[in-house]
Order: C-alpha cells, then sequence, then structure tokens
C-alpha cells in the first residue's frame, strides 16, 4: 500500500529483499478469540486492536562503494541499502517520532517514559524481524554444522501468535581458519576497487589469492557469496549478518538513540524465508559471539556498558516465501535494479532510494529520511526541543548523559567486539579472551 506505484514496476521480472520490523502486542491476543474473523481480515494490519503492527520496513540489495562513502563527510546518504539495514534505520525513525509524540502529551501506543525519564517500549510489545532471506555473509555458509532440511510445522497454525522459545546451545568454534565466526564485508566491484589501490597492494591481493588457491581446500577460508574478506580491501561494509550479530549485543536502537532509551532493545523473534537454515541462522546472528563479554573490559567507557546482553532470539522459517517461482538452474536471479524502499509507520509513503549512491529519489534535498544527518535531527529535536548541532557541541560532550557520550560508549563496545571476533578470525588455535 505505501510503496509507490514506480516502484512495482522496477521490479516486476526481477528479485529483490524485503525485510520488515513488526510489533507484537500479547495484550491483544484476546481480541481475537473475541473476534476471530479479524485473522483472515486482508486489512487487518489496519485494525489497532490488531496482535501485529508493521512499524518499519526496508527493501533493496544495493550500497556505496568505499570511494564515496568516504566523500560522504556530512553523513546525508545511506551507505547500506541492503533491506535488513533500511529497515532498522526506519524503525530508529519510527521510534523517534513515537518519543515525540509522547514527549509533547501525545498519546503513543508504542513508547513510555520509565522513572529514569528515558524512553522505552512498553513492557506488553515485543519486536520482530522479518527477512525475505537469509542475511547475506555469514549465515549463508552451510557448514560447520549438521543441518537437516526445515520445513513449516503446520501445527502452529491452530496456536496463531504462539511461538516456541528454544534455547541455543553453544556452539564448538572449531574451524577458525576457515571462517567460522570471521566477519566478512560486502564486496564491491573489483575493477573500481583495483583502480584506487597502490601497485604494491595489488602485488600483496595476487600472492595471497595464489595462496588460498593453492592451499588445501578443506582449510582454506570459506567466503560467501557476494562478500570478501576485510582485509582484501574489496569492501568496507560489513555484511547484514555481522549487521545483525551486533544487534543481539548492543540492541538494534544503535548508538544515537542509546542516549535516551532506558535499555537496549532487542530482537524477540526473528523470521527468515529463503535459504533458511535454524542451526545457521543461530551461529551466524548471535551464537558466534557467545564468549564476548562487554563487562570484561576495564576502560570507564565500558564500565557503563552492564546493560548489554547477548541475546538469543526466536528464529522461525515461513509459511509463504515472498518469491513464489522457483528459479531453474540456468537461470541466475536479477538483481539489476538500483532502487531501494524504506519506510517507516509514521510517514505517508515510502521514500525511494538509489542504492548505488545512497541518495534519495523522492525528497527534494536528495537527503533520505533514513540518513544519518536527518535521524540525527529528529534524536536532538526529541532531546532538546530543537534542532542541534550534536556533533559540535563542547557542552552536550563534556556532559556524560548526552547523546554523544552514549554514542561514544556504544562505539567503543562495538569496536572491542568486532576486533574479537576479527582477531579470531582465520586464526588457528589462539587464546580466546
Amino acid at each position: 500500500k505505501h510503496a509507490p506505484e514506480k516502484i512495482v514496476t522496477i521490479f516486476r521480472g526481477q528479485q529483490t529483499v524485503l525485510a520488515t520490523f513488526l510489533i507484537f502486542d500479547e495484550s491483544k491476543i484476546d481480541m481475537l478469540e473475541i473476534n476471530p474473523e479479524m485473522e483472515n481480515d486482508v486489512y487487518h494490519y489496519e485494525n489497532p486492536n490488531f496482535p501485529l503492527q508493521v512499524v518499519a520496513f526496508g527493501l533493496g540489495t544495493k550500497y556505496m562503494n568505499k570511494k564515496d562513502i568516504k566523500a560522504d563527510t556530512a553523513k546525508r546518504k545511506v551507505r547500506d541499502s541492503h533491506a535488513e539495514i533500511l529497515a532498522r534505520r526506519a524503525l530508529c525513525r519510527f521510534l523517534l517520532t513515537e518519543m515525540e509524540n509522547e514527549k509533547s502529551n501525545s498519546f503513543s501506543p508504542f513508547v513510555e517514559k520509565s522513572a529514569t525519564g528515558k524512553f522505552r517500549l512498553k513492557p506488553h510489545l515485543k519486536l520482530i524481524l522479518y527477512t525475505s532471506s537469509a542475511p547475506c555473509g555469514n549465515s549463508v555458509l552451510k557448514r560447520w554444522a549438521k543441518g537437516r532440511r526445515e520445513s513449516y510445522d503446520a501445527s502452529y497454525d491452530n496456536t496463531p501468535f504462539k511461538y516456541p522459545s528454544w534455547t541455543h546451545e553453544k556452539i564448538h568454534v572449531q574451524s577458525l581458519e576457515q571462517g567460522q565466526i570471521a566477519p566478512l564485508v560486502k564486496k564491491e566491484d573489483p575493477s573500481g576497487v583495483e583502480a584506487e589501490m597502490s601497485s604494491d597492494r595489488k602485488t600483496e591481493i595476487v600472492m595471497a589469492t595464489l595462496a588460498t588457491k593453492n592451499s588445501d581446500r578443506r582449510h582454506g577460508p570459506r567466503i560467501a557469496p557476494g562478500t570478501a574478506q576485510p582485509d582484501t580491501g574489496f569492501g568496507c561494509i560489513l555484511s547484514c549478518s555481522d549487521k545483525i550479530a551486533y544487534w543481539n549485543l548492543l540492541g538494534v536502537q544503535g548508538k544515537m538513540l542509546m542516549n535516551i532509551m532506558d535499555n537496549p532493545l532487542y530482537i524477540s523473534v526473528l523470521v527468515v524465508g529463503r535459504k533458511f537454515s535454524r542451526v545457521h541462522l543461530r551461529r551466524a546472528l548471535c551464537c558466534r559471539l557467545q564468549d564476548f563479554n562487554p563487562r570484561r573490559f576495564n576502560d570507564d567507557i565500558s564500565k557503563e556498558s552492564n546493560c548489554f546482553r547477548l541475546n538469543h532470539p526466536t528464529i522461525l522459517c515461513t509459511k509463504t516465501k515472498l518469491d513464489k517461482g522457483v528459479l531453474s538452474q540456468t537461470t541466475s536471479a536479477n538483481f539489476a535494479a538500483v532502487e531501494c524502499l524504506s519506510w517507516s509507520r509514521n510517514d505517508a509513503a515510502a521514500d525511494i532510494i538509489d542504492g548505488n549512491k545512497g541518495v534519495s529519489l523522492t525528497q527534494q534535498n536528495g537527503v533520505p529520511l533514513v540518513a544519518g544527518i536527518t535521524i540525527a535531527e529528529l534524536l536532538t529535536k526529541v532531546k532538546y526541543d530543537s534542532v542541534q548541532n550534536a556533533y559540535s557541541s563542547e557542552e552536550l560532550k563534556k556532559d556524560p548523559s548526552t547523546y554523544v557520550y552514549a554514542k561514544v560508549k556504544h562505539g567503543i563496545t562495538k569496536m572491542k567486539m568486532y576486533k574479537f571476533i576479527n582477531d579470531l578470525s582465520y586464526t588457528k588455535g589462539q587464546e580466546r579472551i
């Protein structure tokens, strides 16, 4: 409904990825018992009494190259337009608009102020992430665990809105040299990357590639399609598997919203369409961080990070896939369209973004509604009642309760977590932290 008609035409005959954040209201399940026909109502998403409400979505498979990212110092562009990333950015936008409503004494059905004066999702609400395909990166590597072909369990049709709560078993990390828990980056066009490289760097990469090909293939690194190892120079944007793993430790609210929220916001349920394998998704999206503990670090900033924990969401498959058709062995998926979409619940229509350039095709100033600078303006408006330059104000930086401090605190923890898994990547027998 909220997608412009143009986008429907663009994707006709092509493939894409859709990601959606939904809020699940457990208190409204009883409404279905009173009014069971609501479940089959095609317009139930517009019914405020329906337990599931779509609050944000993203659609796309594109991202900017490293050269253009470096030039975007003002954060006026969206660097990563993969569906899951756009959906999370749209979720942040949604939360900020709801916080603004709550602050102005307008009722918000989703957020509230706690006793500390900060915001939080209402206690009876849970966050669900749906993605139409397994996130790029580690989750599509079907290795290091015995997985079985899984299909939708129809028995859950008898208990709508009830989902299991399974314990995630501890994974055994035995294949570091193959990249079992390694981060990956989204691979850029090699021709464009090589044009920016020095001759010495090109020689290093060629030699490393030859060494990998000549090594025992059973022990060499495994690289997911469309990705590369971070130190090769062929990309700088982390894969969606890596980013979702970070969300499961640091929360989906990110650095900006951490300052004005009581606690990190975690995903309760993660639903995956294509390429579903529960055991591999668990490893990639949360369990490979099982040994990372932010409380183990001693600097002052990390001591403030006691609110973080490793979240293990319930991971489910879907009864209905986004793409009903099946590609033949001679047909390749067509992801040619550069147009991507982002939308949050309080937006009148979806924003169309050129995923390769990171600019909006619908906003007059070309700045997407989910760009960093746009979200920062919403944040400062919620916190200070007016748009201020939170990046340059020395007074804000000195105040430990400010957004800048929260950004630094959150960022330090994220950097140490990245270093933790990067240090272990492809390293055999290294002692773990």
